[in-house]
């Protein structure tokens, strides 16, 4: 089911409920206004879906000394909500990573928009297998995508997810799912996120709270972090997601271990 679908049936939920309460016919208009307002919020985020994939495809070199950073998932480590494709969390993280290091670091970004678990799993491992260099980093941001598709039950994801970790290299940072604040998306976004921290629990990979830390917000610091399609996070949203994953990193002690090793040292 798309963000458009669960908008247009809270919209015909709410013309239903206003034939039996006459108050709700008042504020009608200010429904249908807000229903084509997310419309076009959706549409143009949707319209920087192919520069901001032609940014990524280009598959740089990795200079000898240089931090290789892998970023594996969805649309958000497209930096999908963003105003740029600078502005997500991937290159906020990279530049960081660098200034922080001291190393140059290359970003090197399998990512896809709206791909899934089972995307990930059959598209994005096998290229990060056939990198000719083993990465120092690697994170992992996947799950929205499998919210909004009515095949991916509970049961399905948990499958592929574990799958999915049994894959990934040690040291892989792996965000939860952000708290989704829409109608039919929120529980299921609390449901999924619990499924990623069971399977991220042990040791060799690293979770980013990622659900926990948007919930506890509430409504409005959420909405202040979002784009406007309520789902894929704007460029503070962004900058918040990428300070998370720097807090996780420097507990593993990844950031201080790339500063005194080379290549290759994560894992």
């Amino acid at each position: 089911m798309t963000r458009i679908a669960v908008a247009a049936l809270g919209l015909a939920a709410y013309v239903i409920a206003a034939l039996y309460v006459p108050v709700l016919r008042v504020a009608f208009p200010g429904a249908v206004a807000v229903f084509f307002l997310y419309a076009g919020w959706v549409a143009l985020i949707g319209r920087r879906v192919q520069p901001f994939r032609d940014h990524w495809t280009v598959r740089p070199e990795v200079p000898d000394g240089a931090i290789c950073y892998v970023a594996l998932g969805d649309s958000m480590a497209q930096s999908l909500g963003a105003t740029r494709v600078d502005n997500g969390y991937v290159p906020l993280l990279a530049k960081r990573l660098a200034r922080e290091t001291g190393r140059h670091v290359v970003i090197i970004n399998l990512s896809a928009a709206a791909a899934r678990v089972g995307d990930v799993l059959r598209d994005q491992l096998p290229q990060l297998v056939a990198l000719p260099r083993r990465p120092d980093l690697v994170t992992l941001t996947v799950g929205s995508s499998d919210l909004l598709t009515r095949c991916s039950d509970l049961n399905r994801f948990e499958r592929d997810f574990s799958e999915l970790v049994r894959g990934l290299p040690a040291g892989t940072v792996v965000s939860d799912i952000p708290w989704v604040a829409l109608p039919i998306l929120s529980r299921r976004s609390h449901d999924f996120s619990d499924a990623i921290r069971r399977f991220t629990a042990g040791p060799g990979l690293s979770r980013v709270a990622s659900y926990d830390a948007t919930r506890a917000g509430g409504y409005f610091r959420r909405g202040m972090r979002v784009a406007g399609d309520w789902f894929h996070p704007n460029d503070r949203g962004h900058r918040e997601w990428a300070d998370a994953f720097w807090d996780v990193l420097v507990v593993a002690g990844i950031p201080e271990r790339l500063r005194l090793a080379g290549p290759g040292a994560v894992g």
